[in-house]
């Protein structure tokens, strides 16, 4: 019976038993290398695949930022340019407003009002005065 260096003895059904659970232990090593080799693998390929993915978000984010800030900054503009044109007209309006106003405070002053109602009544008189001096 053969024997090592400390002394135990070795069998050849043992070596045999020892070298079989050695094989299926390896096996089942290379087994969950593989299994880890394949996960790392996919797991790599995952970030790649989630890294572009953001990448191209983070561009579409950007892009999407731009734009809103340039169409706010466009309705601003927008907004703003027809605030002044309606200041600008409700201006000419209370201006036209004013003028009148003024117009019909000088009228009245002046008694334009009561001078145009008997206008027709002033007339009428002349033509009558006109008849009678061509009668005399």
């Amino acid at each position: 019976v053969p024997t090592d260096d400390v002394g135990t003895s070795f069998t050849l059904e043992a070596l045999r038993d020892e070298l079989a659970a050695l094989t299926r232990s390896n096996a089942d090593l290379t087994t969950q290398v593989d299994l880890f080799r394949s996960t790392y693998q996919q797991a790599s390929s995952l970030v790649t695949t989630l890294t572009t993915e953001r990448n191209a978000l983070q561009e579409d984010l950007s892009i999407a930022k731009s734009q809103a800030t340039s169409g706010v900054a466009l309705l601003r503009a927008s907004f703003e340019s027809q605030l002044s044109s309606l200041e600008k007209e409700r201006n000419e309006w209370r201006d036209q407003a004013m003028l009148i106003a003024r117009m019909s405070q000088r009228a009245e002053e002046w008694g334009l009002r009561e001078k145009a109602a008997e206008y027709d009544v002033l007339e009428a008189k002349v033509e009558k005065l006109v008849r009678e001096k061509r009668e005399l």
